[in-house]
């Protein structure tokens, strides 16, 4: 679906108009997490909280994009991209806009140019960006990431879940929504539906280093503040197995891994 003449002129002077706050605040990167005991830590080398400019320039990253992007508006996308990867945020804004064409595919520099407002902290306008990048970019997984961790960031708990169960209806074996939709559950005291979610994804067979990692996480977390899914014993055995898994993985951080076993073993 794309928008029509009248859509766009519309859609570029809501842009235009979020550019310029520029005193908005920016929030803090972990959201409003609840304030309660079975609120968990998320690991940032798991889910990272703030927006990675770094990583959205990436080539992996851009290329699902850049293909959707044709004649001079991929001329003004390549600029954008060059102006954000050099941390220019002002010049790559304005060299999305002008990717921006009448009648054709805008997914990409919408999601660009919500980048730009992510890199320097404007989160709910790249929210209202990121959205209108979905309504033709659907297809693209990376957008859902982005909105999700930014939703996340202005607190926005029912819009984080619903973007999360839209993703994950469309990629249910994709870890990294997986992993979201727990950590966000885990953050904001649902420990135990968070433990149940990476239960039925990793019994599934799915073997990935981050779920089994954040799984035995949470699990520890969990047992260190006295709260169980099932039973301090049953846990503990969850966790010895998603451990196991992990080394077998050769897992970047199985030390770490290791010592949580032993502490939890230990507090028996």
């Amino acid at each position: 679906m794309r928008p029509a003449g009248p859509a766009l002129a519309v859609l570029l002077a809501v842009l235009c108009m979020t550019a310029s706050l520029s005193g908005h605040r920016r929030l803090d990167p972990q959201g409003s997490a609840v304030a309660n005991g079975s609120a968990l830590a998320i690991d940032p080398e798991v889910v990272p909280a703030a927006f990675s400019r770094e990583s959205a320039v990436a080539a992996a990253t851009v290329d699902p994009f850049r293909r959707r992007v044709e004649g001079d508006a991929r001329r003004d996308f390549d600029a954008g991209i060059a102006e954000l990867t050099r941390g220019n945020v002002i010049a790559a804004e304005l060299a999305f806009k002008k990717a921006i064409t009448p009648d054709d595919d805008n997914a990409a520099p919408l999601a660009y140019l919500a980048a730009t407002y992510a890199a320097s902290g404007h989160d709910a306008e790249a929210v209202s960006a990121w959205r209108m990048a979905l309504v033709g970019g659907g297809d693209l997984p990376q957008i859902y990431l982005w909105l999700g961790s930014a939703l996340a960031r202005t607190g926005d708990g029912a819009a984080v879940e619903s973007t999360y169960a839209e993703a994950l209806a469309s990629w249910p074996d994709d870890a990294r929504f997986v992993i979201r939709a727990a950590a966000y559950e885990a953050s904001h005291g649902s420990g135990r539906k968070a433990i149940a979610r990476l239960e039925a994804y990793l019994a599934a067979g799915h073997d990935d280093p981050d779920a089994l990692y954040f799984g035995v996480d949470c699990l520890r977390q969990l047992h260190d503040a006295k709260l169980f899914v099932r039973g301090a014993a049953e846990d503990l055995a969850l966790a010895r197995g998603w451990a196991d898994r992990y080394a077998r993985l050769n897992g970047p951080r199985a030390g770490i891994v290791r010592r949580w076993i032993e502490q939890m073993e230990a507090a028996r």
